[in-house]
């Protein structure tokens, strides 16, 4: 119980896997001053708040890509924007009217969410400026209303695409920085899951922008093969360090190979904030000598092997597979900074994105058991309802919440596709909205002239785009005051104000987290057996390549898309896991088996890559090789079918056997006295991933003959097991 207390306390307050974003910082601080400004200026503050939050609710999309891509969906929101403020002003105060309107929208956008992240979130804030400019006072004439909306929301549009207009490929350059800034923060602790994932997001998303922005211009084809290829090298050191770590724990090496490991990813951090300084920065070659001093160190560390047996071969073999991590990670950075560098441009394929299928996703959306359908009918029904009764009761309020928009608006925050991401996000909101009342509080209390109060919340909307990708709630506590001030405006008293405000927002989660439960519940448990399917399968292909590199059939790095595959695999099983834990009692309180296997199945990535770091360049013959990769790809496959069926596999006891004539060969040799090393240390990583795949299968055989395994009531997840009955369900 302790140990979950404490992940949920790290997962609802700690940093996540995001980075503060100091340009959507700048871009929110320009984009919510000028209508503000202006309607200071004006005399219309009121109209001055409408732009302000128009813009602020279309600044808070980030796009990703380029220039091109910023200014297309922030237009298609701006004329979102538009149409919410023209339904907003013509539905204002009737309650019926308001109802119908903001069920279609909560509808349309929960249906957005079966297009990915970004629809999503363009889909949703406009119904934030919906139900904040529904509840204004006086209403706005609609021509004045639209006219501030085109002004802020247009702004935001103009800011998109100025800033830097003769460096059109900026965005790529400064998202291939902020890759390599990750990978320095990872190599600077490697065991950090946290900075692990932050290194793989960041590449991902710097792959997506290189891709989406690149173009037939002069000079951008080479610069755009130059940032792909530095992104490749990036991945390759970013699995080299995770595979380092995690053999580092299973087999620690001796003193001195340790320290001088750790020396070596010292280097490898400073080398990898260099190279982000000169993607964005010209400046000259980073310099490698001290990375390659480090490279030496740790090989001056490895014994010969040469007439040792027993432990003390074993210790020179873990030292020698260090020694190959480090040369392997000078070769890796070594590539970026060529690839930034040398007069020839890498040749690489950078695949185009592939055109979402619309209407295949549309009909898949369209079905009863859909995420999207059932998200997009919880929250079209709960925002709806909430609107049209606060706005039939008027000025009297509901347990003296008088601004029903608050409500509503959290609401339409704290409901998520998924019960799991609804619970933590009701959780950051409450916690959120506490703190941020008190910041609102002081706001009206130390700056009571509206110049100080339009200064305020173009502070602290900088701050919450600033801190809005590292966690949810410490934007909460920045946005809170924004929407206070702005009733304070009206006369109220700030302290009422905020108990009001703290009524509303507990109000709503309650009723968020009832809505989430009972209404359609759309729950993790159901989607991690295939996601955790689909994970196996990527590692049998990631397992293959890493093989096929050992033996020599592919050159160094050739795996690399394949581990990039896995990587992002685990991780989305980890994510749809840790919701689970938060929906569930039964999990929160005591973990089930599916836990149990989810962990095993992160960890077979970082035993196939751990294959790769003990690899030689010029390959390795292994006897029985075809065997071994025929068995891990069946093994893999039948796991993955048993799990997605919810059906216990069938037992892999025996599969390390297949590595017998591989086994045979290397006593052979240690007999006759010329030990094989490099089989030995190729061998030994290819035994820690049949055992990995062993211990899959036997937890997902645990899993599935446990009572957690099977569907069943609803209801019954919400009661914690029995320790007894948990107990025996795992023991069988």
């Amino acid at each position: 119980m302790e140990r979950g207390a404490g992940w949920l306390a790290r997962r609802i307050a700690g940093p996540g896997t995001g980075r503060p974003a100091p340009l959507s910082a700048v871009r929110m601080a320009l984009a919510v001053a000028l209508p503000l400004i202006l309607g200071l200026a004006g005399g219309r503050l009121d109209l001055g708040s409408v732009g302000a939050l128009a813009a602020l609710f279309t600044a808070i999309v980030e796009p990703g890509g380029g220039y091109r891509r910023h200014a297309q969906v922030y237009a298609v929101v701006t004329a979102l924007n538009i149409v919410v403020v023209v339904l907003a002003v013509q539905v204002a105060h009737a309650a019926l009217a308001a109802a119908v309107v903001m069920l279609a929208l909560g509808m349309l956008a929960g249906l957005a969410s079966a297009w990915g992240e970004a629809p999503t979130t363009a889909a949703t804030a406009p119904l934030g400026l919906f139900i904040l400019a529904q509840g204004l006072h006086p209403t706005p004439r609609l021509a004045d209303a639209v006219l501030a909306v085109l002004i802020g929301s247009g702004w935001v549009v103009v800011l998109s695409v100025l800033p830097w207009p003769i460096a059109p490929f900026a965005p790529a350059e400064l998202a291939v920085s902020d890759a390599w800034l990750s990978v320095a923060a990872f190599a600077r602790d490697p065991t950090s899951t946290r900075l692990e994932m932050t290194a793989i997001n960041a590449i991902e998303n710097g792959r997506e922008v290189v891709a989406v922005i690149r173009s037939r211009r002069a000079g951008w084809s080479d610069r755009s093969h130059r940032l792909w290829a530095a992104l490749v090298a990036a991945q390759r050191v970013t699995a080299l360090i995770s595979a380092v770590s995690d053999d580092r724990r299973k087999e620690p090496a001796d003193p001195p190979t340790r320290a001088a490991m750790d020396h070596m990813l010292t280097q490898v951090s400073l080398t990898a904030a260099d190279i982000a300084t000169c993607t964005v920065i010209p400046r000259g070659r980073p310099d490698l000598t001290a990375l390659h001093d480090a490279a030496t160190t740790v090989h001056s560390t490895v014994p010969s092997p040469d007439g040792l047996t027993g432990p003390p071969l074993h210790a020179a073999l873990v030292a020698a597979g260090r020694a190959r991590a480090a040369k392997r990670l000078l070769l890796r950075v070594r590539e970026a900074v060529d690839a930034l560098d040398l007069p020839e441009v890498p040749s690489l394929d950078i695949p185009a994105p592939a055109p979402p299928h619309l209407m295949d996703q549309l009909r898949a959306a369209l079905t009863w058991r859909s995420t999207a359908l059932r998200h997009g009918l919880r929250l079209g029904a709960a925002t709806g309802i909430s609107m049209g009764v606060f706005t039939a009761l008027g000025p009297g309020g509901v347990l003296g919440v008088t601004h029903g928009a608050w409500v509503t608006l959290t609401l339409m925050a704290v409901l998520r596709p998924t019960l799991g991401d609804s619970v933590e996000m009701a959780m950051q909101r409450t916690i959120g909205t506490a703190i941020g009342g008190v910041v609102a509080v002081g706001m009206l209390v130390v700056l009571p002239a509206q110049g100080a109060l339009v200064g305020g919340i173009i502070v602290i909307s900088t701050l919450a785009a600033l801190l809005r990708p590292v966690n949810a709630m410490w934007f909460v506590i920045l946005f809170t005051p924004i929407p206070l001030v702005f009733a304070a405006s009206g006369g109220s008293s700030g302290t009422d104000l905020m108990w009001e405000r703290l009524t509303a927002t507990g109000l709503a989660c309650a009723a968020g987290m009832i809505i989430a439960t009972l209404l359609w519940p759309t729950r993790s448990a159901h989607e991690l057996p295939q996601i955790l399917a689909r994970a196996l399968r990527t590692d049998a292909r990631d397992a293959d390549a890493m093989i096929a590199t050992v033996t020599g059939e592919l050159g160094p790095g050739a795996a690399s898309d394949a581990q990039r595959g896995a990587m992002l695999a685990a991780d989305e099983a980890t994510r749809v896991a840790q919701a689970q834990i938060v929906e569930s009692l039964t999990v929160f309180l005591h973990p089930t088996p599916i836990i149990a296997l989810e962990a095993a199945v992160l960890k077979l990535p970082h035993e196939i890559a751990v294959l790769g770091v003990r690899a030689w360049k010029d390959g390795t013959d292994i006897p029985g090789i075809d065997a071994v990769r025929a068995e891990i790809a069946r093994s893999l496959e039948d796991i993955a079918v048993a799990i997605g069926d919810r059906l216990p596999p069938a037992p892999e006891t025996g599969l390390a056997d297949v590595l017998d004539p591989a086994w045979d060969s290397l006593r052979r040799a240690e007999a006759a006295g010329t030990p094989d090393v490099r089989l030995a240390a190729a061998v030994d990583a290819l035994d820690a991933v049949l055992h990995g795949i062993e211990r899959i299968a036997d937890d997902a055989a645990v899993w599935a003959t446990s009572d957690t395994g099977r569907t069943g009531p609803w209801f019954r997840r919400l009661v914690p097991a029995p320790r007894t009955a948990q107990h025996t369900s795992g023991a069988a």
